[in-house]
């Protein structure tokens, strides 16, 4: 049976807080409800008054902006012909649970490709905060790719017989 996470239609995951389960189509829409815990929810309520975050937020220096409710980074890319979700990447904690999710559908769907790969994939539309960690810890919980890089077992040979290892003259036996 197949995990719900990777299935095409939805995601889905359980948390302390619940069962979370997205459609890929309102992505951006569930983004600010889920994902928008602790220094984000903060941020985005200082946002919205166009109060200036603190400087020691993780999120300041991205010169972040509210974008339909959601922490969208500022770029230099304002004049560029890109797209709006490239120009302006959506902000994610690489600690949250849906963000892992998000992590191992795009694994599953670049069929169990590597790291630099995952990475390039995602930074298109999201900027997850510690990005590299959060790829890896979702590679290393990846059963297939487990299973895949693991090295081949070792047998253990059998002892060597009591006539094999007594000293003999060269060509005694034949």
């Amino acid at each position: 049976m197949v995990p719900s996470f990777y299935e095409e239609s939805s995601l889905q995951t359980e948390t302390t807080w619940g069962t979370y389960r997205f459609g890929i189509n309102k992505l951006p829409t569930t983004l600010h409800l889920h994902c928008s815990t602790g220094e984000f929810r903060s941020g985005i309520i200082r946002l919205d008054s166009s109060s200036p975050l603190p400087t020691e937020s993780r999120i300041a220096s991205f010169q972040p902006f509210l974008g339909n409710g959601i922490i969208r980074l500022g770029r230099r890319l304002h004049f560029t012909a890109l797209s709006r979700d490239e120009k302006h990447p959506t902000h994610l904690d690489g600690r949250h649970p849906f963000t892992e999710l998000l992590i191992r559908h795009k694994h599953f769907n670049l069929h169990h490709l590597g790291l630099r790969i995952i990475l390039s994939e995602l930074r298109a539309h999201f900027w997850i905060l510690r990005a590299r960690q959060a790829v890896k810890k979702a590679l290393r919980s990846c059963l297939p790719c487990k299973l895949a890089h693991n090295p081949a077992g070792q047998e253990l040979e059998a002892p060597l017989s009591a006539d094999r290892v007594q000293r003999s003259t060269l060509f005694s036996g034949t």
